[in-house]
């Protein structure tokens, strides 16, 4: 136990470090600009700089070099007052991150994993659920992004918005053949309560019933319960598995 412990210690701080390095690399991108100060106030957490900078009419729609915007930044810091206090000043929620595939402020919201109030603000300001992502044809969608946060709450909150359940991508593959690739079998299940079409295939010529026939999860885990109530559902359609 004492080892599994200092294991389970050992890995949070490898991945709070790794997230620190992350932030410290994009607030390098800022090095030496005219924005810099208010960058570092976001990045520190300071409500009272960054409040003065907007009252001042402060631009909020500038990027780095690898297109970082403030907004992006917020979100990615988790920080829902200073990212509040941008979106009430404008701030474009769909400005990409070059050599990223193209994620913007609004895909890393529906991407973040176990948060959906960023998501749920956008949507409410006007973001599309269904905005094509060109640089990334995996993932064309906001959907597949949420499929690939593991994040269900984002996913019905697409939903709730008109996203397109049945979109494709370069591969042919549905949202649901996407997450049944990952053995995301919560989402397979959430995306066929909500009606999504279980006879799509992708190029291969295979669709979601192949992942529920081949992939191997532990039966006793959250993935192999929902894997079991996928078959239950696709039987009630009438759906046969040899």
């Amino acid at each position: 136990m004492r080892k599994l412990i200092i294991s389970i210690v050992l890995l949070l701080l490898l991945v709070n470090c790794e997230a620190k390095n992350n932030i410290m690399k994009i607030q390098s991108e800022f090095k030496g600009s005219n924005n810099q100060a208010f960058i570092d106030a976001i990045v520190t957490g300071d409500i009272g700089y960054v409040e003065n900078y907007l009252n001042n009419n402060g631009s909020v729609n500038f990027t780095s070099g690898n297109g970082t915007s403030p907004l992006y930044l917020a979100i990615l810091l988790k920080n829902k007052k200073i990212f509040d206090l941008l979106i009430d000043n404008n701030a474009d929620f769909n400005l990409k991150r070059s050599g990223k595939n193209g994620l913007s402020p609004f895909l890393l919201a529906v991407n973040i994993e176990d948060e959906s109030y960023y998501l749920k603000t956008l949507l409410q300001k006007g973001a599309d659920p269904n905005i094509t992502n060109n640089d990334n044809p995996t993932m064309p969608k906001p959907i597949f992004y949420a499929i690939e946060g593991f994040n269900i709450e984002n996913l019905e909150l697409l939903a709730e918005h008109g996203a397109i359940l049945d979109v494709q991508n370069q591969y042919e593959e549905s949202p649901m053949i996407y997450a049944g690739n990952i053995n995301q079998f919560d989402m397979v299940y959430k995306l066929l309560e909500l009606g999504a079409d279980y006879t799509l295939k992708d190029k291969w010529g295979k669709s979601i019933i192949y992942n529920l026939k081949h992939n191997n999860v532990d039966p006793n885990s959250d993935k192999g319960m929902y894997k079991d109530k996928c078959l239950e559902f696709l039987r009630s359609k009438g759906v046969k598995f040899k």
